[in-house]
């Protein structure tokens, strides 16, 4: 057995029968113990219906149930197609991949079903983070597994879009005649409408102000040979556009240590995602620090991405002042030589 039951889970087997239906719907308990049974290392599993009535002697209308009850309830969700990795992703497209999470919500209780270590745990709650819906995504983050995103209002417009986990600002120029611009310089800015961060500047050290969040190019180049030596490959274009946005957040001696605890790991396990094993190391070694502040070290990281973002977005406006400009220009120019050609006429 991959994955190991909480003992939590016995005392509530009557509450998961009887939650929410008028019917109590037996076939909810074999199911979820036929999925925590054959749940591989990453805790995911993709019986189809029809092997799940097979296992349990269950028929359809009860399988469906139990599998939809679980899934709103946050202990389920079927992994996208595009996150899923080794077997799974040999899985046809229209045939669900279950994560298990090992949280359960009962009423006003979560409760956990499953066992797990804790680098099992913090591997998986990276996976929830990047790929879960936002139901369980707010589970998790109100049991305290997940770290409160910081909300980011820029000026006075939360409207604009800034997506805390990809750090995309979105601006919809040609369809929000609100912000005032005219159509024809919206179009010029059509291109400027989703803003990556990261491609504002050829490295963190243009993004963030010369302080104490202020990266240099030695240091980020120590950081990029540990986090190779620690994940055991060369960092790739795409791992280097999460590396500049994380790098700052901590220093050098962190990431050795993370680094060091990784190799470490990696001799006894595979592991599939190492990058996003070591950010999670990297947030657990924090909070082990003797004088580890949760809420000063929070509103710290939380500063120091604030600023690189209002940086950007300033940057940002200041590309759109420049299309303004090109576009009120080409407009007269366009106005001069129509002119030109009535007085020739």
């Amino acid at each position: 057995m991959s994955a190991i039951p909480h003992g939590n889970i016995y005392k509530h087997l009557k509450d998961i029968r009887t939650d929410g239906d008028k019917s109590a719907y037996e076939a909810r308990i074999p199911i979820l113990m036929l999925l925590i049974s054959t749940a591989d290392k990453r805790l995911q599993t993709w019986h189809s219906i029809q092997s799940i009535m097979n296992f349990t002697g269950f028929s359809k209308t009860p399988v469906t149930e139990a599998l939809s009850w679980f899934e709103s309830r946050g202990a389920i969700y079927n992994v996208p197609r595009e996150a899923r990795l080794g077997n799974a992703k040999r899985i046809h497209a229209n045939r669900k991949v279950w994560q298990l999470t090992g949280i359960l919500q009962l009423g006003e209780q979560i409760i956990n079903f499953l066992y797990m270590k804790d680098e099992d745990r913090q591997s998986s709650l990276l996976e929830i983070e990047d790929h879960a819906p936002q139901h369980v995504i707010n589970l998790f983050t109100e049991k305290g597994l997940l770290d409160k995103k910081p909300q980011i209002g820029l000026q006075d417009r939360p409207e604009i879009g800034l997506q805390n986990s990809t750090q995309i600002i979105e601006i919809g120029l040609q369809d929000r005649p609100e912000i005032g611009l005219q159509d024809s310089i919206a179009k010029e800015l059509s291109k400027e409408n989703l803003v990556k961060i990261e491609e504002l500047s050829k490295g963190p050290a243009q993004l963030v102000e010369a302080d104490d969040t202020s990266i240099s190019r030695e240091d980020m180049s120590k950081i990029i040979a540990l986090i190779e030596k620690g994940i055991g490959m060369t960092v790739t274009p795409f791992m280097l556009t999460f590396i500049k946005e994380d790098a700052p957040l901590y220093s050098v001696a962190e990431w050795s240590t993370a680094a060091d605890v990784l190799i470490e790991r990696r001799r006894k396990k595979t592991i599939s995602t190492p990058y996003k094993y070591l950010r999670g190391i990297l947030k657990s070694k924090a909070q082990e620090a003797p004088k580890y502040d949760a809420k000063a070290r929070g509103d710290e990281i939380a500063r120091k991405e604030t600023e690189r973002t209002i940086l950007a977005y300033e940057e940002l406006k200041r590309k759109e002042a420049e299309a303004i400009a090109r576009a009120n220009a080409k407009k007269e120019q366009e106005a001069n030589n129509g002119s030109d050609k009535r007085n020739s006429a």
